[in-house]
């Protein structure tokens, strides 16, 4: 034995270790060492951005605000402080280095911020210095983080927020989407659209979310939603299906999906940026007045795969319409007749030579020295000037000429000037190159020079054009020949200009005004005079008429219905000058009552707050003359917001109980209009006790943890339904002895029959197909229909009898059973087979297993038994073959639950309230209380959405402390509906 080998063999194995260790553990110390110093710096940012989330609301809310803001400051925070316009604190990474992290506020702050680690409950208030002032007290005793602030609706018609259950589907061609809600995920609420993706190339799939009915979105702009990615660049399809309900037609628009990825993104665009998808039939144009569905596809030529979520899809509210640009004086205004200024060009009409821009002209240049020169210059025309009120910016357009030449030696600028008659002084404005000389002996057309000027004349100047030659001195003089179109084109100058003033005069509403009248009375002051004067409301266009006295155009709009509305007036005069006034709205409230709906903070209905304190917003689609909130039937005035249009009010000290609120508001002409009533508890000095465990009998609970908090968001227990056990049921039973009606016969071919045999069978009774005579070939069959709805069974079977009773020179034939769905697809449940005359006994098939997607569809099926037969020749011949006991068997599934949650250590009190949030999929549940000896029916829980259940809990339900809670299907045998019931909290509520 060599131990000398295996002592060397040991030391070279830890020395491979010792490296590999020297390796691994400095990249594990910098990765986790890198991790930890940037968590430090996100959590501090997050804390600086709920800060000034704070502030900046309070600002909005005004002096005498208050707020509570609670924040996690991680270790690592060194320095913090409220300072004039911002929130700023500075950290020391790792690296011993300080990083500042900073936010802005749109008030004046002033304070200390807290920088010891942990979780802290700041006091903000807006004081009457113009301060928001922030004092905190130390740790909170929760020490449980405050959840980042839901992020506010984006503005506009909500279409999905995959809330509740959204009719998904999906398309997929060599690909595949997910295209299922997902709870994963979202930009707000619980749920959003999971997208992941994965194509071939050349492949697509989409997702499409359908409306339950078709909806109007005439008013608005376009369709907006956040988007979630994992791959930027990317070319998604958005899909619009509009026009008929029953047959729509697809509309498309691409987007690209931009830089930050991993984070949701809002992405918007206009509904005219959507085009027919050319494979899609039906209607020409987007009719946004019945829009039936909203998709998202991708595909194309490269394969593609990623992860993809869409939420909070909106169809966002239309703009205000534009002021049109002025068209100014779009017309060609001629100058002076152009002045040779300069001899040494001499200029030659062509003898008998013209093209189609005119006579042509040679230029001979004589000068052999190369350099620029001044060839033409002119002015525009003093009266047009003073017609323009020349004092705005133009536009030069200059046409060029052909122009050849005997060598590349010329090239032609134009320039631009400020000019003053007075003194002859000028500025230059800007030169462009206008043409250089082309190859020699060629023509070449240039149809413009385009000269772009944003300057301002002086006043009392001239715009002077001037036309530069620059020559290279070659040794043969060249000459270049253009023809007479200069004349034509070289001297119109296209000016736009500012135009003359529009301007509303009384009796004109002022903008952004409201009245109770539907009439509207319109003047609109010109300083010049109208040729033509129209009113411009609504996107329709009304002729006005012209008061030449007043200089003024009217018009009297009679009949409005009430409504909010957009008009300007456009005017222009004989010498075609155009322009058009500021766009202004008014608003029609004859029968208009304020529109009233609670906006963020306010608490959602049916929810607690552990805060002695409710901020209650309301958005109104009028400004109120009053606006009251409703608390437990006393009246507080609340704040208008003219910015954000809500009226607002802080409830503060609110004692623990039970609020019931509401907001009124009426507009300046006393129509009147309430909000919902929504209902708030209050409860800052109660004590909590959250379940503790659970127990199920049938069914499963996944997440309990989400129903022991009530401040984690939307993160709920789900208790799913189980299968509890199929149930057998015959859906075809056939014997023929005693059941065989309900069956019809039919035949293809000659000499063939299908019928029911009373006399013959297993036992007496049988229907049967047969062929008779020589050379015969067909199909004999027998159907019977049947209904079901229970929905994609767990499993059907088929059994049946079968004898050949005659087969006199009959050939070998086949028989099969066909189902065929409600829809008209036939789906075959018992494979084509053949026989013979060996199956001259009868023949069992018992329990054949059936595919159960033949039976997922619900109504009228039809079960086919067909026969195909076939004789030879010679003499009588004859094959017949019988079924009976025909029997179809599914075994539908059967859900249900059973699952009891228990509130163990819950203190003794004054009063126990069992309390429980929660939302239904699909069908409802029970809730039961258990008494120590029965179970009480508490509730039923029936929202689809979010709701509280709150319940007085007596003194045997409080059960010494131990509260059982128990969740049942409301069918109570059960049902093929797998349902889905979310808890997301169940607490009992002590008073001491």
């Amino acid at each position: 034995m060599n131990f000398t080998r295996k002592g060397q063999a040991s030391i070279e194995y830890v020395v491979v270790v010792a490296l590999f260790l020297a390796i691994v553990i400095p990249l594990a110390y910098y990765t986790y060492y890198n991790v930890a110093a940037g968590n430090v710096q996100l959590q501090t940012q997050t804390a600086a951005e709920e800060l000034a989330r704070t502030a900046d609301s309070l600002y909005l809310q005004g002096v005498g605000a208050r707020a509570q803001a609670r924040v996690y400051i991680p270790d690592g925070v060194e320095y913090g402080v409220v300072r004039s316009k911002e929130i700023f604190f500075l950290v020391r990474g790792r690296n011993g280095n300080l990083t500042e992290v900073w936010r802005p506020i749109k008030g004046t702050g002033t304070g200390d911020l807290p920088i010891t680690p942990g979780y802290f409950a700041l006091d903000v208030f807006y004081d009457a210095n113009g301060n928001i002032v922030f004092n905190y007290t130390g740790v909170t005793s929760g020490g449980t983080p405050v959840p980042t602030p839901e992020p506010s609706a984006d503005p506009g018609i909500l279409l999905f927020d995959f809330e509740s259950s959204t009719n998904l589907t999906k398309t997929q061609s060599s690909g595949a989407i997910a295209c299922v809600r997902t709870n994963s995920t979202r930009y707000r609420g619980t749920y959003s659209a999971d997208l992941a993706y994965n194509v071939n190339a050349g492949g697509n799939v989409s997702c499409n979310a359908a409306f339950e009915t078709a909806r109007d979105l005439t008013n608005s702009g376009g369709l907006s939603f956040r988007l979630k990615y994992s791959t930027e660049a990317l070319t998604v399809k958005a899909w619009v299906y509009s026009c008929d309900p029953a047959s729509p037609t697809v509309f498309e628009a691409s987007f690209s999906t931009p830089a930050g990825a991993g984070s949701w993104n809002k992405i918007t665009i206009p509904w005219s940026n959507f085009s027919k998808a050319a494979w899609s039939p039906g209607c020409l144009s987007l009719n946004l007045s019945s829009v039936v569905s909203i998709a998202f596809a991708l595909g194309g030529a490269s394969a593609m795969n990623g992860s993809m979520w869409v939420d909070e899809e909106y169809a966002y509210p239309m703009e205000a319409e534009p002021t049109p640009v002025p068209e100014g004086f779009k017309r060609f205004l001629y100058t002076y007749p152009p002045t040779e200024v300069n001899a040494s060009f001499n200029t030659t009409a062509v003898a008998n030579e013209s093209s189609p821009y005119g006579v042509t002209k040679t230029i001979t240049n004589t000068y052999a020295v190369p350099g620029t020169y001044l060839f033409y210059s002119w002015y525009l025309h003093p009266a047009l000037l003073a017609e323009t009120d020349f004092g705005a910016n133009f536009t030069g357009r200059i046409n060029a000429a052909n122009f050849e030449t005997s060598a590349p030696a010329m090239s032609f600028i134009i320039k631009m000037h400020d000019y003053d008659p007075a003194t002859g002084d000028k500025t230059l404005l800007g030169s462009s190159d206008l043409f250089s000389a082309p190859v020699n002996g060629s023509y070449d057309s240039l149809p413009y020079s385009v000269f772009t000027n944003e300057s301002t004349l002086s006043a009392g100047h001239r715009l002077l054009s001037e036309v530069w030659i620059t020559t290279y001195g070659y040794d043969q003089m060249p000459s270049v020949r253009y023809n007479s179109a200069w004349n034509d084109s070289f001297y119109l100058i296209n000016v736009t200009g500012t135009g003359f003033a529009i301007s509303f005069v009384p009796p004109t509403p002022a903008n952004a005004s409201a009245t109770n009248f539907n009439y509207v009375y319109f003047n609109a002051s010109l300083s010049r005079t109208a040729n033509t004067c129209i009113l411009v409301w609504n996107n329709t266009n009304y002729s006005m008429a012209w008061d030449a006295v007043n200089r003024v155009c009217y018009y009297n709009r009679t009949a409005i219905a009430d409504a909010t509305y957009p008009y300007y007036v456009w005017a222009n005069t004989s010498t075609g000058d155009s322009n058009v006034s500021e766009t202004r709205t008014v608003t029609i409230e004859v029968n208009m009552t304020p529109q009233i709906s609670f906006v963020a903070p306010t608490p959602p209905n049916e929810t607690m707050v552990n805060m002695n304190y409710v901020y209650v917003n309301a958005s109104l689609s009028l400004a109120p003359s009053a606006c009251k909130l409703v608390w437990n039937n006393t009246n507080y005035s609340m704040a208008w917001d003219a910015v954000n249009r809500a009226c607002y009010y802080n409830h503060t000290l609110v004692a623990d109980g039970d609020y019931q609120y509401y907001v009124w508001a009426n507009n300046s002409f006393g129509k009147f209009n309430a909000s919902e009533t929504r209902r708030v508890q209050v409860s800052a000095g109660a004590i909590y006790s959250y379940v503790t465990s659970f127990s199920a009998a049938w069914g499963s609970v996944h997440n309990l943890a989400g129903a022991q908090n009530a401040s984690d968001g939307d993160s709920a227990a789900l208790v799913y339904e189980n299968n509890s056990g199929a149930i057998n049921q015959s859906i075809v039973n056939t014997d023929f002895a005693t059941n065989a009606t309900g069956w019809t016969y039919s035949v293809y071919g000659t000499g063939l029959t299908a019928a029911f045999d009373a006399a013959y069978g297993n036992p007496a009774g049988s229907g049967y197909g047969r062929a008779s005579g020589k050379n015969r070939h067909g199909y004999a069959a027998g159907a019977t229909q049947f209904y079901y709805a229970k929905g994609t069974p767990a499993s059907a079977n088929l059994s049946f009898d079968r004898r050949v009773r005659t087969y006199n020179r009959g050939l070998t034939s086949n028989f099969t059973f066909l189902l065929q769905k409600p829809s008209g697809i036939n789906v075959t449940i018992f494979p084509t087979s053949s026989f013979s005359a060996v199956d001259a006994a009868w023949n069992s098939t018992v329990n054949y297993s059936v595919p159960a997607s033949a039976l997922n569809e619900s109504g009228a099926y039809l079960l086919w038994i067909i026969a195909e037969l076939s004789t030879e020749n010679p003499a009588r011949p004859d094959l017949r073959i019988h079924f009976d006991n025909v029997r179809l068997d599914v075994k539908p599934y059967n859900y249900s639950y059973n699952v009891t949650f228990l509130n163990a250590g819950v203190p003794a009190g004054s009063t126990h309230r069992l309390q429980v949030r929660y939302r239904v999929t699909s069908e409802n549940a029970t809730l039961r209380v258990f008494n120590g000896t029965t179970w009480n029916q508490a509730a039923s829980l029936t929202s689809a959405s979010y709701a509280i259940v709150d319940f007085l809990l007596n003194n045997a339900e409080y059960n010494g402390g131990a509260v059982y809670a128990r969740y049942l299907d409301a069918n109570a045998t059960g049902d093929t509906v797998q349902n889905l019931l979310e808890v997301e909290y169940q607490r009992v509520m002590t008073t001491p």
